[in-house]
């Protein structure tokens, strides 16, 4: 027998405007490991600002530090040799700012679910196959000092929260059909009613109606609840559906973030300008796909100056020698390769074909 599912609200894209408080400000994070071909500077130099009750995409191709950043910020990379410098600031509604990154283990297992809680890529396989779904969202909560008791009472609040009928709790994980169990996923994350959740490519081999169903559900937390949360996805248009503002990150470093609509309309960043031109359109006059030349660089061995230099329809000189800093755009019209786009507000990008992301005095 199949478990059924209740008939998701339809949402429509409704923007609930961030409070304007910090809730996590991340500071040039460098998360590297020692290989035997080499130290691999996976993420090199990040920073990132996320506020209350916002929603925030990082987008990039495999390889670009994604998973690797928020693995860091939750502390459940298993790699031995990890050396990691930078902060991780978090600044709970209760309670004084706490560095994610100095907290130890025993400390961060307390944290974790409690003020930030994770979807883990390939979060469908993370389900125990001979554990009833209700007894696995359970877990989460009595480990956190929840009773029995009142896991079991929560439970079908919980379900109903993410779309389910609350009878789901009985079943075990095949009885489910995929997007089910991710929001079975999104419904134990969600159990300790966290700050902050991080969804790590939460529509992963997921049809695209499903797909729409789990973005809506992320979608109604936020709104209903005030959750902030954190999406990981290479898909653009998940992001251009979901988030408010995205950071796009490239070799270890967030090259430009900004308000999603002027950020995939106007790309500011020629590798942004790639990953959108690489994008099928529907309906309009682009019928070939032009992706980006070249592969993405080692991290073992990041090329010197602008790191997408190697790959760069624009590139000068002083992109091969200087490396461009992440500034504030002015806003106001300018030309972006051969583009002209009138900046808005709130946007930054580290490009010299921006005068303010090139540091003074150089070489």
């Amino acid at each position: 027998m199949t478990a059924t599912t209740k008939t998701a609200p339809v949402l429509e894209r409704r923007i609930t405007k961030p409070s304007g408080d910090v809730l996590l400000e991340i500071e040039d994070l460098h998360i590297h490991f020692d290989t035997p071909r080499g130290i691999a500077r996976v993420v090199d130099g990040t920073n990132l600002t996320l506020y209350r009750n916002e929603i925030f995409g990082i987008a990039g191709e495999s390889g670009s530090g994604k998973t690797t950043l928020v693995e860091a910020i939750l502390q459940i990379i298993r790699f031995p040799n990890r050396i990691a410098t930078g902060s991780a600031r978090f600044f709970p509604t209760e309670g004084e700012s706490v560095d994610l990154m100095r907290l130890s283990k025993a400390e961060m297992r307390r944290f974790r679910w409690e003020q930030i809680s994770y979807i883990p890529q390939g979060s469908m396989n993370s389900l125990n196959p001979v554990m009833r779904v209700g007894a696995q969202i359970a877990d989460g909560m009595t480990a956190h000092g929840i009773s029995q008791a009142e896991a079991r009472r929560k439970i079908p609040t919980l379900l109903e929260r993410v779309g389910l009928e609350p009878r789901v709790a009985h079943h075990y994980p095949h009885e489910l059909s995929g997007g089910m169990k991710q929001r079975a996923i999104i419904a134990a994350a969600i159990s300790m009613d966290p700050e902050l959740v991080i969804a790590d490519e939460p529509t992963t081999a997921l049809d695209v109606n499903v797909q729409r169903v789990i973005l809506e559900t992320l979608a109604f937390l936020r709104q209903e609840f005030g959750i902030a949360i954190l999406v990981v996805s290479h898909d653009l248009p998940v992001h251009a559906q979901l988030v408010d503002r995205i950071g796009v990150m490239y070799a270890g470093q967030i090259v430009e973030v900004g308000p999603i609509r002027p950020t995939v309309k106007t790309p500011l960043h020629p590798y942004t300008q790639g990953l959108m031109a690489s994008i099928p359109a529907i309906g309009g006059e682009r019928v070939r796909l032009s992706g980006i030349a070249g592969t993405t660089p080692s991290p073992l061995n990041w090329p010197e100056g602008c790191r997408f230099h190697t790959r760069c329809p624009h590139v000068m000189d002083i992109c091969r020698r200087v490396e461009p800093i992440r500034a504030t755009i002015q806003p106001g019209p300018r030309l972006v390769g051969n583009v002209e786009v009138t900046v808005t507000e709130g946007r930054s990008a580290a490009c010299h074909l921006h005068p303010e992301s090139t540091p003074g005095d150089q070489p």
